[in-house]
């Protein structure tokens, strides 16, 4: 039978094209990025973004252990408890999570939300950092709402580095400070808080995984306390970028943005 009005080409290449868009994940999973000194305990939160009638969810997370020593977990939300947990490999670097919902109606929580959080001893000398990962080994990566069928989800790693007291000293007298983005991943609006001790001229630009500069803007800030927003204008696609603060010397700050 002869088709008429579109190929079954262009009819593949559109489904496909489809799939793609409909693999947006829905939810999203964030593990920190910090600065701590030797030898501090610290706390790790991993947040949420478009947590919305969730009925389970499970994945591994991983770590250096010459570098990070668990030191617990706690800031359990939902019905979460530490039979969720798997702390059998927490020595070698491992944590495994499973929880799921037992009435089955779906649990929901605010974007920015804390789902748990990991207590660590940074044991690692300054200069050295470590990841803080979500994998698929031993426990997969798998999120189900109530349609009961594994959604698209987004993981996005942490990381942890660890600073002698001088460098976070210098960091907490540096003449400007920015936040981590608020909330993050964000839908619609992600703000910074900044902080200046003089008078500052400032450019900001947001840039994708790649490298590519989406888009630059700059301004001139007084000393004091700012907040700086970021868009869905300003940021049309779903996925993990970089907003980057300059210096007029040329130095910057980077700050990881996640759009759902």
């Amino acid at each position: 039978m002869k088709m008429t009005g579109i190929s079954s080409l262009a009819l593949a290449a559109m489904l496909l094209v489809y799939s793609q868009v409909q693999a947006q994940p829905s939810v999203h999973f964030v593990a920190p990025n910090v600065f701590v000194e030797p030898g501090s305990y610290f706390p790790a939160p991993v947040r949420v973004a478009g947590f919305e009638e969730i009925v389970g969810a499970q994945f591994s997370m991983n770590w250096n252990p010459n570098i990070l020593h668990f030191d617990g977990l706690e800031n359990l939300s939902l019905t979460i408890t530490p039979e969720n947990f798997g702390l059998m490999g927490t020595e070698s670097g491992l944590l495994t999570f499973s929880w799921y919902d037992q009435t089955l109606n779906g649990m929901s929580l605010p974007d920015s939300a804390v789902l748990f959080t990991i207590r660590f001893q940074a044991v690692g000398d300054a200069g050295q950092h470590s990841s803080l990962t979500f994998g698929n080994v031993p426990t997969a990566k798998e999120v189900v709402d109530t349609t009961f069928v594994a959604i698209e989800a987004g993981f996005h790693d942490g990381d942890i580095s660890v600073m002698s007291p001088n460098s976070i000293s210098e960091i907490s007298r540096a003449r400007i400070s920015v936040s981590e983005a608020t909330p993050n991943p964000f839908k619609e609006t992600a703000s910074f808080a900044l902080s200046f001790k003089e008078s500052t001229r400032l450019e900001w630009a947001v840039f994708d995984v790649q490298g590519r500069r989406l888009f630059t803007k700059a301004g001139e800030f007084h000393a004091g306390e700012h907040i700086l927003e970021i868009t869905a204008e300003n940021i049309k696609e779903p996925g993990a970028y970089y907003c980057r603060f300059y210096l007029e010397d040329g130095s910057f700050i980077s700050r990881k943005l996640i759009r759902f």
